[in-house]
């Protein structure tokens, strides 16, 4: 499975995808005063009252237009999973052809 995270102004929009299918979504309010220890426990509850397991995760895909954030989020998930983290940015080599100057 598949955790998809993508960090928006208001709201962290988060999913869990088993092969193409999305099976657990949730919202965190978007806040950059949140530590990492706050990050996890949030994420931890969520994924315990839904009774997925952290070891079911076997990436993440990571976007984020809030960099305030991306740091304690980023060593939360760190903590709770054992899988690297693929941050999707305009240096990401996807194959589509952005045409415009700053992606």
């Amino acid at each position: 499975m598949n955790l998809c995270i993508d960090v928006g102004n208001s709201t962290i929009g988060m999913g869990v995808f088993l092969k193409d299918e999305l099976i657990q979504k949730w919202e965190l309010r978007s806040d950059a005063c949140r530590t990492d220890t706050e990050f996890l426990e949030r994420i931890k509850n969520l994924f315990s009252s839904n009774k997925i397991s952290f070891e079911s995760i076997d990436g993440i895909i990571y976007s984020s237009v809030v960099p305030s954030i991306n740091s304690a989020l980023k060593k939360a998930l760190s903590k709770l999973f054992n899988v690297e983290i693929l941050t999707v940015n305009s240096g990401i080599k996807t194959g589509l052809m952005l045409k415009i100057d700053n992606p």
